[in-house]
C-alpha cells in the first residue's frame, strides 16, 4: 500500500456461557493506563487499561451500522447498487444483505467494482472513497483487472470502521469485534491463512443471579437458555405468518414462549435477548422489522491479532491516500471531479463511494447533481443502527467466573452487557456493549463518567 499523503457486529450468546444478573426474580480513544489496581468499595478495581468507541459521533461514520425498520423492504438497498449515469457507484455494508458485517462490507465492495469493470474503458481511472473492507475489496478487484484505481480515505488509517488499536503488546478491536462461526467461516479461514488467529467463544458454565446478591449457576445446556436462544429465530418465523410487519419486539412478545429457570425468569431471559439484539443490530427490538431485520443467532470468534492487518495487505501496492476527506463528488457523462478537504480537486472516470450510510443520510458529501430521487428514497428507508462498546483491562481478574456473557437485567444501569474476553484471549478484558437509543446516551459521557458507570455495572460480578 503506497501512502500518497500522510496527515481508521455478528454473534450472539446462542450456546455460549451467560451471567444474568437480575435486579429481581420476583417479578475512537487510545487506552487510558490506570496507575493503581486496589480494588475499590465496590470490589471493582481500577482498569489497567480502558478504551471506548464513539461510533455515533465519528464525522466517519455517523453510526455503526445500518437496519431496516419496521415497514421498510429490502429493495431499497438494491436501488442504492444502481449505478448512476455510470459513473458513480455506491457499495458497503448498509447496502448488502448482511448490514453491519464485514462479510457484507467485502461482498457489496465486490459487486460494484463488477458493476464498474461492465463500463470501464481501457486507460481509464477509477476512485474509490473510503479504504474499509469495502473499498479494499473493490480497489483490489479493479487493480487485478489492470484497472488504474487510487484509493481515497479520510481518516488516518486504513480499515474504516474496522478499528485495530495496537499499543506496544496489547492489541485490540473497537469496531468489529467479532465474527460468526457459520456466516463467516470462509472469512475466517481467509484471514487464518493470512495470518490472523481467531479463538472461538466456547461453551462454559453459565450463571443467572436470581436476586441481588448471589449468582445461581444455569447450566449452558438449560432448556430456558437454550429457548432464550431460539427465541429470536422463533419470532422471525410467527411475524413471516402475519398479515403486516411488525417489530422484533412484538415478534418475539407475541411468537415466544420463554419458560422460566431456577432462580430466572423467563422476562429475564427475554431481556438477555433484546440486549443482545441491540447489541448486533445497532436498535432496539421495537424499532426493527421482523420479517428484515431479525438477528440470526450463531457462537462467536475473536480476533487474536488487528483485523486491519488483512486490508493493509490487501491495499498493499495500490495507490492509497490518507487524511483526505472528501468534500464533494461533481460527476456527469463525461467523468467525476472529486473536491478534497484539502482544498484540491481530483479528477477520475468513475468513483466508487464507500461511506456509511449515515454518512450519506446526513449529507456529509456534497453529489453534484444530487442523487438521484430514488436514491434518496432508499437512503431515507434506511434506519441508522449505533452500538458502542467499552473495554477494560484488568492486571488480573476479579471475577470467579468462565461465563462470557454477563446481563445486567436491571434497567437503571447504563451497560448491561458484557463480555468476558479472558476465556478465549487469555487475557484480564471485559468488554461491554451499548446498542440502540443507550448507546448514545454513553457516547455523550466523558472518559470519567463512563469508567464510574462501568464500575457500577460489574460491582456484583466481583468475587
Amino acid at each position: 500500500m503506497s501512502f500518497t499523503r500522510r496527515s481508521f457486529l455478528a454473534g450472539t450468546a446462542s450456546g455460549l456461557s451467560v451471567l444474568v444478573l437480575a435486579a429481581c426474580t420476583d417479578g475512537s480513544p487510545e487506552p487510558s493506563p490506570t496507575p493503581t489496581t486496589t480494588p475499590r468499595p465496590d470490589g471493582v478495581p481500577a482498569a489497567r487499561s480502558f478504551s471506548r468507541s464513539r461510533w455515533s459521533s465519528d464525522p466517519y461514520a455517523r453510526g455503526a451500522t445500518s437496519y431496516l425498520g419496521v415497514g421498510r423492504l429490502p429493495e431499497s438497498r438494491e436501488v442504492l447498487q444502481r449505478g448512476i449515469l455510470d459513473r458513480v457507484f455506491l457499495a458497503g455494508d448498509g447496502l448488502s444483505d448482511a448490514q453491519g458485517t464485514v462479510r457484507g462490507a467485502i461482498s457489496s465492495g465486490r459487486a460494484a467494482a463488477v458493476r464498474v469493470l461492465e463500463v470501464t474503458r481501457e486507460g481509464e481511472r477509477v476512485a474509490i472513497v473510503g479504504a474499509g473492507a469495502a473499498g479494499t475489496s473493490a480497489a483490489t478487484l479493479l487493480a487485478a483487472s489492470g484497472t488504474d484505481v487510487i484509493v481515497v480515505e479520510a481518516r488516518d488509517r486504513t480499515g474504516g470502521r474496522i478499528d485495530s488499536r495496537v499499543a506496544g503488546e496489547d492489541y485490540f478491536e473497537l469496531g468489529a469485534w467479532r465474527l460468526g462461526q457459520v456466516d463467516d467461516a470462509d472469512l475466517i479461514d481467509t484471514m487464518t491463512r493470512d495470518g490472523i488467529q481467531f479463538a472461538p467463544i466456547d461453551d462454559a458454565s453459565a450463571y443467572a443471579l436470581g436476586g441481588a446478591d448471589a449468582p445461581a449457576e444455569l447450566a449452558a445446556d438449560d432448556p430456558a437458555l437454550a429457548a432464550a436462544s431460539a427465541a429470536p429465530g422463533e419470532a422471525a418465523a410467527w411475524a413471516q405468518d402475519q398479515p403486516e410487519d411488525v417489530s422484533v419486539a412484538e415478534a418475539l412478545q407475541e411468537g415466544v414462549d420463554l419458560p422460566s429457570a431456577d432462580d430466572v425468569t423467563a422476562e429475564v431471559l427475554l431481556e438477555q435477548v433484546l440486549l443482545d439484539i441491540a447489541g448486533m443490530t445497532g436498535a432496539d427490538a421495537d424499532a426493527l422489522s421482523a420479517w428484515f431485520s431479525t438477528p440470526t443467532p450463531q457462537p462467536s470468534a475473536v480476533p487474536l491479532g488487528p483485523l486491519s492487518s488483512f486490508i493493509d495487505t490487501a491495499l498493499d501496492g495500490i495507490d492509497t491516500v490518507v487524511s483526505t476527506a472528501v468534500a464533494g463528488i461533481a460527476y456527469n457523462d463525461e467523468g467525476v471531479s472529486l473536491r478534497l478537504g484539502t482544498g484540491e480537486s481530483l479528477s477520475v472516470d468513475r468513483v466508487i463511494v464507500t461511506a456509511p450510510i449515515g454518512v450519506l443520510k446526513e449529507q456529509l458529501i456534497d453529489f453534484d447533481p444530487a442523487l438521484p430521487l430514488t436514491h434518496r428514497a432508499a437512503l431515507n428507508d434506511l434506519s441508522v443502527g449505533d452500538i458502542e462498546l467499552v473495554r477494560m483491562e484488568f492486571e488480573t481478574a476479579f471475577w470467579s467466573t468462565d461465563a462470557a456473557w454477563w446481563v445486567r437485567e436491571d434497567e437503571d444501569e447504563l451497560i448491561r452487557l458484557w463480555v468476558n474476553l479472558q476465556p478465549a484471549t487469555g487475557r484480564p478484558v471485559l468488554l461491554g456493549i451499548v446498542g440502540g437509543e443507550r448507546s448514545r446516551e454513553l457516547s455523550e459521557l466523558d472518559d470519567d463518567d463512563l469508567q464510574a458507570a462501568a464500575r457500577r455495572s460489574l460491582a456484583p460480578f466481583a468475587s
